[in-house]
Formats: C-alpha cells, sequence, structure tokens
C-alpha cells in the first residue's frame, strides 16, 4: 500500500519529499535498538547442561550478558542389591539438578549477534545416578548465532555448547527457544 501511494505522489508531482520521508521514518522506528537491559528466558535444548536447561539471562548496555539456568532430573536410583535373573530393584525416588552459571558477550548490535561465553555446570544429587555422562563440577562454553528481536518476542540461539570435564570433552550444538523482555 505504501508503494502505490509513493509511485501516485511521484507521478502527480506533488508531495514527494513528504511521502519519503514518512516511509524512511517508520523504516528507521523499526530499526530501533533494544532498551537495555536486554531479559529472556529460554529453554536450552542439548546445550550447555548436556540435555535440556531453563535458562534467565540478563545482557547489560556492555553486551556482557549474565545466565543462570537449571536442568532438573527426576530418576528412580537402583539400588545396587541384585535380585534373581539379574535385575534391580528399584527401591528410592531421587531429585537431582543441574545449575548452569554463564558469562556471555555479544558481538554485533540490532538483530543478529555473535554469542560467545564461558560458565560453570553444578550438580546436586544424593548420589551419581548417571553414568557416562559427564561429571560435575565441569566447565562450558558457548558460541554460536543469537536471535535478539527489537521489541519482546521470540528468540532463537544456535551454538556449539561443549563441556569439559574432568579429562573428557562432550562436544554438542545446541538449540534454544525464548522470549525476550
Amino acid at each position: 500500500m505504501k508503494v502505490v501511494l509513493l509511485i501516485i505522489s511521484i507521478i502527480s508531482g506533488g508531495v514527494q519529499g513528504t511521502a519519503y520521508s514518512q516511509i524512511v521514518f517508520e523504516h528507521e522506528e523499526e530499526k530501533k535498538e533494544r532498551a537495555l537491559p536486554i531479559h529472556s528466558l529460554y529453554l536450552d535444548i542439548f546445550g550447555n547442561a548436556y540435555s535440556y536447561s531453563l535458562n534467565y539471562e540478563v545482557i547489560n548496555k556492555h553486551n556482557l550478558g549474565f545466565r543462570v539456568g537449571i536442568t532438573p532430573y527426576f530418576d528412580f536410583v537402583i539400588n545396587e542389591e541384585e535380585l534373581p535373573n539379574n535385575n534391580y530393584r528399584n527401591d528410592r525416588f531421587s531429585q537431582s539438578f543441574l545449575l548452569i552459571g554463564m558469562i556471555n558477550y555479544y558481538f554485533g548490535t540490532g538483530l543478529h549477534r555473535l554469542e560467545t561465553g564461558l560458565g560453570m555446570v553444578f550438580s546436586v544429587n544424593d548420589r551419581n545416578i548417571r553414568p557416562g555422562l559427564p561429571s560435575y563440577p565441569a566447565m562450558t562454553g558457548t558460541i554460536g548465532y543469537r536471535i535478539i528481536p527489537y521489541k519482546e518476542d521470540i528468540t532463537l540461539r544456535i551454538a556449539f555448547t561443549p563441556i569439559l570435564s574432568e579429562d573428557k570433552f562432550y562436544p554438542h550444538i545446541g538449540f534454544s527457544i525464548g522470549y525476550i523482555f
């Protein structure tokens, strides 16, 4: 519709500058930078907590992001007492949590940003119930692409999110979806 109005005003020789300035003004308003600080809540899948995590992050005016996350695990703990036919008895319910703390730096401005960061992952549980997974505390990092919209909206992220635990390296690609406010 704006294009049609612009063409009509150019052909008529009338208010060419007015129509053009209004279009440019609206376009510049759309690209207006977000007010700081930026807050976001998002779900991270296959990211810094190995499987999934719920995260909160705040990004300040220096493009530094401070992130905290939690991953609850609810498992039955296998008792070491072996039953007939090599079966084990599940007699206790365990609640375990992974806690994430990270500092991120964002390169660029506007909608598209490069996210880099370092942090730690801690485990809060009563017993080591996940053999074959990283032992905690562990170091973690992030390098990836993040969409930070200009207003309250959905944010997306894809990143390389490795975990370094004791002497083992666990490379991951994480995907995140959340809400910026």
